[in-house]
């Protein structure tokens, strides 16, 4: 009777520790794939106040996102916006 009762609970435990795995690593890449990451734009004269730049995340982290020369990087509170005045952090590794 054990044995025949350890056949059946073995098989059933993998399986169901299988589908929590898969559960598990299913919100780890979704998070990921979901980052608020943003087109990040300086501000390099009146006369063109948002150019394209580098790409940060928008989640405050604790670090300013900027360029590899140490100047700012700033965001759009919209998409058709000409105004870039939203703080952009780096993206979090």
């Amino acid at each position: 009777m054990k044995t025949h009762l350890l056949k059946m609970i073995v098989p059933a435990s993998a399986f169901l520790l299988a589908i929590a795995f898969s559960f598990a690593s299913l919100a780890y890449t979704t998070k990921r794939a979901d980052s608020p990451v943003q087109q990040g734009y300086i501000h390099s004269s009146k006369k063109e106040p948002c150019q394209l730049s580098i790409r940060c995340d928008s989640r405050i982290t604790g670090i300013i996102c900027t360029t590899s020369d140490g100047t700012q990087v700033w965001g759009k509170e919209t998409p058709g916006s000409t105004v870039c005045t939203m703080t952009l952090y780096g993206a979090e590794d």
